[in-house]
């Protein structure tokens, strides 16, 4: 029995793992996409923090502090500017604010969720107490403490699938949705005898039968835990998807080489760094060329030549400082200009420093490797025409010889280390990144001619934003995901349509057949290569896993006792369909019962408007009243029968509101009357 408890525990955790990483797409096209829940996240921490956020690393701290959520610091700045534009945030002296109607949009979120959630309980708790009345208030406490903590597990644990009790009508997920509903209740504290005798009953009656209002607190977890499933991977994900990318090679351009040198600012070497590290999580090796170097040698040594000329260092207070991403000499010309202005550094220190590319290249983890370059042949004609191509792509001036030389080897090296073998996206093999726009075109334009189709050169921007995206923002999935699921600030509204649901279930079925590489490879290949249409072509291309083990046979005793167990199950379940049934039937009662009460008081309302204006159009239509105080009595009284028929309408104080404002207009009407007389 042991070993039949391990097999289902590790099916389970493989279930919960395919349930998790199967909707996760990194650039959807939806109406959730990353950047909309980037600014999300801004404007929730934001609102945390009473409305104000100093700067872009106070926001990181917020979101590590009060999620456990990493975001970069170039995300959270993106996402700032995009408020700004939308004019959801102010910037003013010291730092940032919620602009007035962003802020009265969150308040508004905070306030609605709260009353949906608390109406949505106090509805379970009138029906738990009409059904169980013996319950005290302390037992009724303890089961809606459970309920919460229940709900928030079932999101967790099952994420969109959750979202099929709203559906119950879709047949063709009937099984999974008995499979769904059929969430435990061990990992809840244990209690006293009578409320744990009921709280299966009490828990469940809030998923089979909902009112309204709990419908829409449900919509609103789901969504929420959804946007959670959209915008990180669990950290479970991250051994997996290692198992594809680990070991691959990612070569360096010159101009990226830059950056990493500090060459072109300190903003641009914490991206490239960064981008960096994170492709090191993921297990690829971070290399250049001995081409690259020499390229990178020889510009130092020409700038130095160039500035060596000039009759004073102080001749380059006429350059530029401006950062930018370029390669060339002027790039270099204007770091040590910055420099010499920042740090006093002498013009040959800065050299002496800056001819040391390879120590300064491994200081930051990047190796020089030589491997597959001696084998690319030295052919004029075949760099000719590759050179007459990749320019015929350059919108600027053309490069020197030495550069186009550089690009094109480093072209013809990857596609001769990726081989014939097929390749995807998640299994490159080899890969150059670079800021070039010119090659990243070209790299394009060429693949059509290689058998795996996939560039060899890719923007390292473009790479950021995948790697980040493939690389947990969080230690603590769970932990994360119930914090966000408390933040009313964050709490979406609205419901995930039953065709995110559906599509999202049948990638869910389609992955569950396949171990979880393969699963991490759809993950990878979506990242690296856009939207996958469908996900069909993908699993063509998969091996099936091993199968998971077998059950044992069960005896003929064993079986006749689980047959027993399962038919008093059974019975115990329909008892259970029948008794929420009758409850059902009570409280549509009770809601019939309500609105006829509803419609009597409409009826007593009328009549007494109707005896309010015979009150006052009788007398005078019948010349019985005409002046003096008996006119002034009948008015009076047909204006009371009004006023009584207003607060039963209406309540007690807008109908007193009403009628003071009238009296002061009638005052002042007066008064200016009088004055003028």
């Amino acid at each position: 029995m042991s070993h039949l408890r391990q097999i289902d525990a590790g099916f389970a955790r493989f279930r919960r793992f395919v349930r998790r990483i199967a909707p996760y797409r990194p650039f959807s096209t939806g109406s959730h996409r990353i950047e909309e829940i980037r600014r999300q996240f801004v404007l929730s921490a934001a609102h945390e923090n009473a409305g104000r956020l100093a700067s872009c690393t106070e926001c990181q701290e917020i979101c590590e502090r009060r999620w456990g959520l990493e975001l970069e610091r170039d995300e959270v700045s993106s996402a700032m500017r995009q408020l700004i534009e939308e004019k959801r945030l102010v910037e003013d002296a010291d730092g940032f604010r919620l602009s007035g109607t962003t802020s009265e949009e969150l308040a508004e979120r905070v306030r609605t969720s709260k009353e949906v959630e608390t109406i949505a309980f106090s509805e379970w708790e009138a029906m738990v107490r009409r059904t169980e009345p013996s319950l005290t208030d302390r037992q009724i406490a303890e089961l809606l403490e459970d309920l919460a903590r229940w709900l928030q597990k079932f999101i967790l644990e099952y994420g969109i699938e959750a979202a099929l009790v709203l559906y119950p009508e879709q047949q063709q997920f009937k099984e999974r949705l008995e499979q769904v509903k059929a969430l435990g209740f061990g990992f809840l504290p244990h209690r006293s005898s009578m409320v744990m005798a009921v709280r299966a009953r009490a828990l469940t009656a809030f998923v089979d039968y909902m009112t309204p209002m709990q419908r829409r607190h449900f919509d609103n977890l789901v969504v929420t835990a959804y946007l959670m499933s959209l915008f990180t991977l669990e950290p479970a994900a991250l051994d997996e998807i290692r198992k594809l990318t680990n070991g691959q090679t990612l070569y360096l351009d010159t101009n990226v080489v830059y950056s990493l040198l500090k060459i072109n600012g300190p903003r641009a070497y914490a991206v490239t760094r960064r981008i960096l590290a994170l492709s090191r999580a993921l297990g690829y090796r971070i290399c250049v060329t001995p081409w690259t170097l020499r390229e990178m040698e020889e510009s130092v040594r020409k700038t130095r030549r160039q500035l060596a000329r000039q009759p004073s260092p102080q001749a380059l207070a006429d350059v530029a400082l401006n950062f930018c991403d370029s390669d060339d000499e002027a790039a270099i010309a204007r770091a040590l200009r910055r420099m010499q202005r920042d740090t006093n550094i002498s013009f040959d220190d800065f050299f002496v420093l800056h001819e040391q590319i390879q120590k300064l290249l491994e200081l930051e983890g990047v190796e020089v490797v030589h491997e597959g370059c001696d084998a690319i042949p030295r052919d004029k004609q075949l760099f000719d025409e590759e050179i007459a191509a990749l320019e015929r792509l350059r919108d600027g001036p053309e490069k020197s010889r030495l550069v186009q030389e550089h690009d094109i080897k480093h072209g013809l090296l990857i596609q001769s280390r990726r081989g014939d073998e097929p390749r995807e996206p998640a299994n490159p093999g080899y890969l150059m990144l670079t800021n070039d726009h010119t090659l990243i075109l070209y790299a394009r334009e060429r693949r059509q001619h290689h058998t795996n189709g996939l560039p060899f050169a890719l923007s390292i921007h473009e790479w950021g934003d995948t790697v980040r995206s493939l690389v947990p923002r969080t230690s603590d999935y769970d932990a994360t995901t119930i914090k966000i699921l408390d933040t009313l600030s964050f709490r979406a509204s609205g419901a995930v349509s039953q065709a995110v649901v559906i599509d999202a279930i049948r990638r869910i079925e389609l992955q569950e057949q396949y171990t979880g590489t393969i699963q991490a490879g759809f993950v990878v290949n979506n990242a690296l290569g856009g939207e996958v249409e469908e996900a069909d072509a993908a699993v063509d291309a998969a091996q099936p896993a091993a199968p998971l083990p077998e059950r044992p046979q069960l005896d003929s005793d064993s079986r006749e006792s689980r047959e027993r167990l399962e038919s008093a199950s059974r019975a115990r379940r329909r008892q259970d369909l029948e008794v929420a049934a009758l409850r059902l039937a009570l409280h549509d009662a009770q809601q019939q019962i309500k609105h006829h009460e509803d419609a009597s008081r409409r009826n007593v309302t009328v009549l007494i408007v109707l005896l309010g204006i015979g009150a006052l159009a009788a007398p005078l239509g019948t010349r019985w009243i005409r002046a003096g105080w008996p006119l002034v009595a009948n008015i009076c009284g047909g204006v009371s029968l009004f006023a009584v028929a207003s607060v039963r309408r209406f309540g007690f104080k807008r109908t007193f509101a009403v009628i003071t404002g009238i009296s002061a207009v009638l005052g002042i009407v007066a008064a200016v009357q009088a004055f003028v007389m």
